[in-house]
């Protein structure tokens, strides 16, 4: 049995498997379903183990953000039906399909991405700066 340092929330589940020599850590939120996982090669490392714990209580409790800003004049953004829509100097807005597990929200000029995973944010995000045909430096990271 292993005794974490800390006490969990309520409504965060902590379940333990092993796999041969590795200790697979599972974490899930029963209020949302967010989950994630990590493993040790050591069980004995009870530092690295609670402090990878907490991170994982972080990430499917809150999750991670990141943000973009529009920077040019007339440039907005906003959400519909599942779709980031930028109207960025161009005729035609452009269209994006927000992946799943990312919550979009446009604020005035910047659009504040959150999402379990923040490889899917950080792939959405690149996506929209490799697809935007505009000039360097009119979306930026913030």
């Amino acid at each position: 049995m292993i005794k974490i340092p800390f006490k969990l929330e309520s409504n965060i589940e902590l379940t333990l498997k092993k796999i041969n020599s590795m200790h697979i850590f599972f974490l899930r939120n029963t209020n949302t379903g967010l989950s994630t996982w990590f493993y040790a090669n050591d069980i004995n490392d009870m530092k690295g183990i609670s402090r990878a714990i907490k991170k994982g209580v972080h990430t499917v409790s809150i999750g991670h953000q990141k943000k973009i800003v529009l920077k040019g004049v007339g440039f907005k953004g906003s959400v519909i039906d599942n779709e980031l829509v930028l109207r960025i100097g161009k005729k035609d807005p452009v269209n994006y399909k927000i992946p799943e597990n990312v919550f979009i929200r446009m604020q005035g000029t910047r659009v504040l991405a959150w999402s379990p995973d923040l490889s899917i944010i950080n792939n959405f995000f690149h996506m929209i700066l490799k697809k935007t045909p505009i000039r360097k430096g009119t979306i930026v990271y913030e």
